[in-house]
């Protein structure tokens, strides 16, 4: 059986995580949690320190951009048209190496959507705005939520 996923208003599908544009177009309570796609436009100094995920696999679809991917002991230079995937309880983290980085990122299951979601903010402009450096007590919250996500920093 076919099931064709109602759109969600722009609004609440487009949104500003630090460094990144994230404009979810399957959601996870659309997929029974089953997966999260959204499409992304990130820049350098929004890539995450590494770490690793206890829940989901993660494939990021490279459309415009270059960037080194490091899964485990893993180095993927990546560009238009590659495809990355970091699966789950592998150690990985990037670095944008173009102007930006477009995309699509999936994850399975969708679990890790809310976790963007609560660090981002509605979102309607046209590029990623730059990146103040965060402050402790951001850095701290951060953390937090990230490790109630099942993730750590390693």
């Amino acid at each position: 059986m076919t099931t064709v996923l109602e759109q969600t208003s722009v609004k609440e599908n487009r949104k500003l995580f630090p460094g990144i544009i994230f404009n979810f177009r399957v959601r996870a309570e659309e997929s029974n949690n089953s997966i999260m796609i959204a499409d992304f436009e990130a820049i350098p100094g929004c890539e995450p320190p590494r770490h690793v995920h206890s829940i989901e696999d993660e494939i990021f679809i490279i459309k415009e951009g270059y960037g080194t991917f490091y899964p485990g002991n893993e180095v993927i230079e990546a560009g238009p048209g590659d495809i990355v995937f970091f699966p789950a309880d592998v150690p990985h983290h990037f670095k944008i190496h173009s102007e930006k980085i477009v995309g699509t990122l999936i994850a399975t299951p969708g679990y890790i959507e809310n976790f963007f979601r609560e660090l981002s903010v509605p979102f309607d402009g046209d590029s990623v705005p730059s990146l103040a450096p965060p402050t402790q007590e951001q850095i701290k919250h951060f953390v937090e939520v990230t490790e109630s996500y099942g993730m750590k920093f390693v």
